[in-house]
């Protein structure tokens, strides 16, 4: 067992940390408001820091964490577009889950202070509440520093994915430092669980829920524990429980679900990510996520509203492919046969077709599918002289090689279905 001791500083290594070296530390500052981003980045630079990026929105400051290593994020909750700041530092944790190096200050309006705090799943080092003093806003930078260094070990242990060490600190820390109580035990859970001693870290979880029974983050970690442990009623019911104390807990959702389909209960499994996106409806992966899960219930009116976004979220990105949008077409198609008459599911259909088309001019396979998709939906609503023109233009593009062709079988069997040849005997 390595001696914890080894983990201990002396003053001069807190000096150091606090005051070495600040003009190489990477700093993010995210507002959509001009003259708070030229603020933050005065005091920033009067506290001595040097490297310094201000942008106005989340969707750049998502490129900017990809692309640079950040040590300190100020980002303010409100950004006056589709993402906020709950956003940012979501992204954020899971970006940089191996290093724990950066540091987040969520910056809120002291007018919506109660409500940032409400609804954050992923807990940010710190707040600073507007409007501030240089003062203050000097001790918040400070505290937070100094939270990063107390842990500074425990992360490096973490970085060199020695848990036990790991244990060891946080468990000192927890000793010298009370008010480091639940980053501490945080800490240990996630020791336990890296090495796979999913009972243990259970009832290291349990403990604290008894002993601290409006901790969400304990009951969501003991419901992944469940999970590990193939106790799926458990985790449903600690799940349940972690959202019951903040049902903004966004993973939450996610494993509840997963809970759900582990029993065979899609319903409700759906029912979970539906409520997830009422809160927060620009996640691609948990609106793909509902659409298959819609699609195995045959429950179109949910895949249409959810491949209708997802199709919107990625046009035009690198992420925008044609497989979506014939699903979404099939889709439609389906709803089209419930109601034919129907105009804005035949405007729908319109838009995702020509769109289809648009980026599938130089793939043959889906330039087929999407005339596949078209005469299918004119032989759903018997319009056949229709049904037979789209086959014309079809066959054009088959034999000019721009559209993939029909095997035999499936050729001789469409012709039948428009009235082209006749069926003998």
């Amino acid at each position: 067992m390595t001696d914890v001791l080894a983990a201990e500083f002396s003053s001069s290594d807190k000096s150091q940390f606090f005051h070495s070296e600040l003009t190489e530390q990477k700093v993010l500052i995210i507002d959509d408001l001009s003259d708070m981003r030229i603020l933050l980045k005065s005091l920033m630079v009067n506290l001595g820091y040097g490297f310094i990026d201000t942008i106005p929105t989340a969707k750049r400051a998502f490129e900017s964490i990809r692309n640079t290593q950040y040590d300190l994020i100020l980002c303010d909750y409100n950004l006056g577009e589709d993402f906020n700041g709950q956003h940012v530092l979501e992204y954020a944790r899971r970006f940089y889950t191996t290093s724990h190096i950066c540091s987040f200050i969520m910056v809120t309006a002291d007018t919506s202070y109660e409500n940032v705090v409400g609804v954050m799943e992923y807990e940010p080092d710190g707040y600073l509440v507007k409007p501030f003093l240089p003062n203050a806003f000097q001790r918040r930078i400070e505290r937070v520093i100094e939270q990063k260094f107390n842990f500074s070990h425990i992360d490096k242990a973490r970085a060199d994915k020695d848990y036990e060490l790991m244990e060891s600190l946080s468990k000192k820390v927890m000793l010298d430092f009370p008010q480091y109580l639940s980053l501490c035990l945080k800490a240990i859970g996630e020791s336990l669980t890296k090495r796979g001693l999913f009972k243990q870290a259970r009832e290291h979880y349990f403990s604290i829920t008894q002993d601290k029974p409006n901790y969400a983050w304990a009951f969501f970690h003991l419901a992944l524990c469940d999970l590990k442990l193939e106790s799926h009623a458990l985790a449903i019911e600690h799940f349940k429980q972690t959202l019951s104390l903040n049902k903004h807990f966004l993973s939450a959702y996610d494993h509840l679900a997963t809970a759900y389909e582990a029993s065979e209960e899609l319903t409700l499994a759906q029912k979970a990510l539906v409520d997830v996106l009422a809160i927060s409806s620009r996640s691609l992966e948990r609106n793909i996520r509902l659409g298959k899960l819609s699609l195995k219930l045959n429950d179109w009116e949910t895949a249409e509203v959810t491949y209708s976004r997802v199709i919107r979220y990625v046009r035009e990105t690198e992420k925008e492919n044609f497989e979506r949008y014939y699903v979404h077409l099939r889709v439609l198609t389906k709803l089209i046969e419930q109601r034919p008459d129907d105009s804005e599911l035949t405007e729908k259909f319109r838009r995702s077709l020509f769109r289809l088309r648009v980026i599938a001019q130089d793939n043959p396979v889906a330039l087929s599918n999407s005339y596949r998709a078209e005469l299918q939906r004119y032989l759903i609503i018997e319009q056949l002289e229709d049904a037979i023109r789209v086959w014309r233009e079809w066959d054009i593009l088959i034999r000019s090689q721009e559209a993939a062709p029909l095997n035999h079988l499936q050729e001789l069997n469409l012709k039948r279905k428009l009235g082209l040849v006749i069926m003998t005997l």
